[in-house]
């Protein structure tokens, strides 16, 4: 999914066309109507670098909300595309833009990448189908990445320490709840399996600020991650990106009722992270630090009043859990 991301579109197809696989993979793009060219951009990469030959499935055609290609690439063979332009911006209407691509979703496995992020290493989706493959107990396989800037300038080698000490190996939904909290997003890849049970809760925990961390946990409830520690992509440091540009109070806000949504959806077994989720001193103090972003201190020493009213050790676990995740993230 890309909107208004002309300058950066080509370094995502690039990273899609550099994959050596010994399976057929497509790429799947849709542009929710941008209006800064970056359909052009995109019609033009597949001009140049996609066959148009009937015999190698070249196909274009037009629905009501969109115009459709699909092409595989002039030299590698198992790379297809499907380019989907859509005619109206669909951002208020997630349905029906996951419509629009469902019948492409029917692969063994799915690996995501945002359209200002791409892949670099090119064995990137061989590696994470290999350990899927040989694992059926599995859900995912994640890797780290790098940092770059807007212009792709290299910001740091390894973006985080996705697990505490860059340990290879599997990690439950308990890891992930209470030690790691976060996958870059353009190096997971995932079994495409419990689709309907995991559609039905995505669209019960939908939400603007936290889809992929939804994403992650649903995921989690049907299987373990596998952390392959390599960089296989990389993270741009965007701007102008929802995730650079949200309110931060906002998100805390509806943290809560995310939270909520969250604990709905989990199975009896996990009664213990339905309790941490409803931790109301983690909630207040997730406040009071959003407030501090936005400089509204009077409203931050608020909050944490009531965080210490409320349970004056849980401010102090909450304050030092997150300052050991800092830590960690920021040594690497």
């Amino acid at each position: 999914m890309t909107y208004n991301q002309s300058a950066y579109i080509v370094d995502a197809l690039n990273g899609f066309a550099i994959q050596q696989t010994d399976f057929p993979f497509v790429a799947v793009i849709v542009d929710d109507a941008s209006s800064d060219g970056e359909q052009e951009v995109i019609k033009a990469y597949i001009d140049e670098h996609f066959t148009h030959s009937e015999e190698t499935g070249f196909k274009q055609w037009e629905t009501n909300d969109a115009f459709w290609t699909f092409a595989r690439h002039k030299k590698n063979e198992n790379c297809h595309i499907v380019a989907i332009y859509l005619k109206r911006n669909l951002y208020r209407e997630p349905e029906k833009k996951n419509a629009v691509i469902k019948e492409w979703m029917n692969a063994k496995y799915t690996a995501i990448c945002e359209g200002d992020d791409y892949w670099t290493d090119p064995l990137k989706l061989q590696k994470q189908v290999n350990i899927l493959e040989a694992d059926e107990t599995l859900m995912a396989v994640v890797t780290n990445s790098t940092e770059v800037d807007k212009e792709g300038n290299l910001l740091k080698e390894k973006r985080e320490n996705v697990v505490p000490g860059n340990e290879r190996g599997r990690y439950d939904l308990r890891s992930f709840m209470y030690k790691i909290h976060h996958y870059p997003t353009a190096t997971v890849c995932y079994r495409r399996t419990h689709t309907d049970e995991i559609e039905k809760m995505l669209k019960f925990t939908h939400n603007p600020y936290l889809g992929d961390w939804t994403m992650w946990i649903c995921l989690h409830i049907y299987g373990d991650f596998y952390y392959l520690d390599e960089v296989t992509s990389a993270y741009r440091i965007n701007p102008t990106s929802l995730t650079h540009t949200v309110d931060r109070v906002g998100r805390s806000k509806a943290n809560w009722t995310i939270c909520k949504a969250i604990q709905d959806i989990l199975p009896d077994e996990y009664d213990d992270i339905r309790r941490s989720l409803d931790n109301k001193s983690w909630m207040w103090l997730d406040l009071a630090l959003a407030y501090r972003h936005e400089h509204q201190y009077f409203r931050m020493m608020g909050c944490l009043l009531v965080t210490f009213l409320i349970d004056p050790k849980g401010l102090i676990y909450e304050y030092k859990r997150r300052k050991k995740l800092s830590d960690n993230v920021n040594s690497n």
